[in-house]
């Protein structure tokens, strides 16, 4: 993992012991390759990218809103300081 990522993972898990007593959640989305890639690659290079990846395409700005949209909902008030890998299921980061 670079480090930039594991010092925002390690970050949000404080802020999130630090403000839970408040009923603050902080939580993070790990997002995986996104179809905004398709306006900058050549499909022999987006191919080779998708191959990697479980579910077999992109990953979705509608649904990544939903998951913003439901970590940011009453439903998701027991979730804290966790990060979400939303990334099609690839085993890469």
């Amino acid at each position: 993992m670079p480090q930039g990522k594991s010092g925002v993972e390690g970050f949000i898990r404080h802020l999130a012991a630090e403000t839970g007593q408040f009923g603050v959640t902080a939580n993070i989305l790990a997002l995986g390759h996104q179809k905004n890639l398709e306006d900058r690659m050549s499909q022999e290079s987006l191919d080779a990218i998708i191959s990697t990846i479980p579910i077999g395409r992109l990953g979705d700005a509608a649904e990544v809103g939903a998951a913003c949209v439901y970590l940011s909902s009453d439903e998701s008030a027991g979730m804290t300081g966790q990060t979400i890998d939303f990334n099609g299921g690839s085993q890469t980061r």
